[in-house]
């Protein structure tokens, strides 16, 4: 993740070197193919590949690089389309096979959970960018399927790994004692809920995502309150309530 964290830290003072400390960081055994439209990952560690191109995505608004965005699209649209089940994460025993093989790598080590939360954490950079549905829709779909799944509805121990096999169960990990990657990721993850449900630029409010929830976007003097029952019920209503009339746009995510 050094990558990222020296984007941040050109952003701070503006210092050039701190960017190019940030190059010097890419593993381009890894970013060249990916940049080149390659698709290398069968056969990677899924989870150590992910802090790479979010670096590339936290980077791109500061280096104004064409190959750090379009590297980072690239692997994105890979590992939703084309690596990941229908839960919305990813990998079998920690690594990446073949794309669209999926149904020979079911078994109790699917679907890591650190690999949920740094997906997520790269759609956010990537919709930061440009706002696309289909990012909501992914948001939605790990959050729903993955992450809420892998915790234990009665006393929150985590899943390391979401079991797809045939008939399998889940394993938790224990509430002390063991604090493994996952453990720690998967309870951080369960504050993208929030996030991610709604956002704004300078003259649109975004409704990316449908659950029960009041939003307060101070400088236009709007309150948004969304009165739902998702995914139990498949409506949703929205109320608005002004300090004073403003002319905004409201986008409401239509679901894939």
């Amino acid at each position: 993740g050094l990558t990222w964290v020296l984007a941040d830290l050109y952003a701070d003072p503006g210092e050039p070197r701190y960017l190019a400390l940030s190059r010097r960081w890419q593993d381009h055994t890894l970013l060249d193919p990916l940049s080149q439209g390659v698709d290398i990952l069968p056969g990677h560690h899924a989870n150590t590949q992910f802090p790479k191109l979010s670096g590339l995505a936290a980077r791109y608004p500061y280096s104004g690089d064409t190959a750090d965005r379009v590297t980072a699209e690239f692997f994105w649209d890979r590992v939703v389309h084309h690596h990941s089940y229908a839960t919305g994460n990813c990998s079998l025993d920690e690594h990446f096979g073949p794309p669209d093989h999926l149904a020979q790598r079911l078994g109790p080590h699917t679907a890591e959970n650190c690999n949920a939360w740094n997906m997520l954490r790269l759609t956010g950079l990537l919709y930061q960018i440009q706002p696309r549905a289909e990012y909501a829709d992914f948001m939605e779909r790990v959050l729903y399927n993955h992450i809420l799944a892998a915790q234990h509805p009665d006393d929150g121990r985590i899943c390391y790994f979401l079991s797809l096999a045939p008939g399998g169960t889940k394993v938790y990990e224990p509430l002390t004692g063991r604090f493994a990657c996952c453990t720690c990721s998967g309870f951080d993850s369960y504050a993208r809920h929030a996030e991610w449900l709604y956002a704004h630029s300078d003259d649109s409010l975004f409704v990316n995502m449908f659950a029960a929830s009041t939003v307060r976007w101070a400088a236009q003097g709007l309150t948004v309150t969304q009165t739902t029952a998702f995914p139990d019920d498949e409506h949703t209503r929205l109320a608005f309530a002004l300090d004073r009339p403003v002319r905004l746009r409201v986008a409401l995510r239509c679901p894939a």
